[in-house]
């Protein structure tokens, strides 16, 4: 079931809703947004959710916050790459969760999924603990920042700049 929205109050801009992408609910994507960028984070990962403005297809990009779970619309300026297909969803690496759990971490589903695709994007090579340690390293940092960008992305604008992060999460 795909959510229908309507537009009251002009919450969206004709220039949003005309730069709006369609992907399909449940996929992983990779996304320049600008206020990841800003906050000196690099790309932003997120799970899709596909809905309809006032009958027009469109998706959100979010994640499971520690609170709640941020939508924004996806727009062609954020250049979104599918990491998956949809009939292939991101199955998590077997080593590095092995890796992870002898450590003593046990990542949640997201984490592990995340995890997985860090691993991909730097080139994990089984065996390599140096880097298995990055990754574990990168999802814990990542996840928290990703969501305090998602929930303060007005103040991330009047700031102007990367927040101090050891203040913030």
């Amino acid at each position: 079931m795909v959510p229908d929205i309507t537009n009251q109050h002009g919450f969206y801009t004709d220039d949003q809703l005309a730069a709006a992408v369609h992907i399909a609910s449940g996929l992983w994507v990779r996304l320049d947004d600008w206020c990841f960028g800003l906050a000196e984070i690099g790309h932003r990962y997120a799970r899709v959710l596909a809905a309809r403005i006032d009958e027009r297809p469109v998706s959100f990009a979010y994640l499971d916050g520690d609170q709640n779970a941020s939508y924004d619309l996806i727009t062609s300026d954020m250049h979104p790459k599918i990491l998956h297909s949809s009939h292939e969803p991101i199955s998590t690496n077997p080593w590095l969760m092995d890796q992870l759990e002898s450590w003593g971490y046990s990542l949640s589903p997201q984490q592990a999924i995340l995890a997985t695709i860090y691993a991909q994007e730097i080139g994990l090579r089984i065996g390599d603990q140096v880097a298995a340690r990055r990754i574990l390293s990168w999802v814990l940092t990542y996840e928290g920042r990703a969501n305090w960008v998602c929930r303060h992305r007005q103040e991330l604008f009047a700031l102007g700049r990367a927040p101090d992060w050891r203040a913030v999460v």
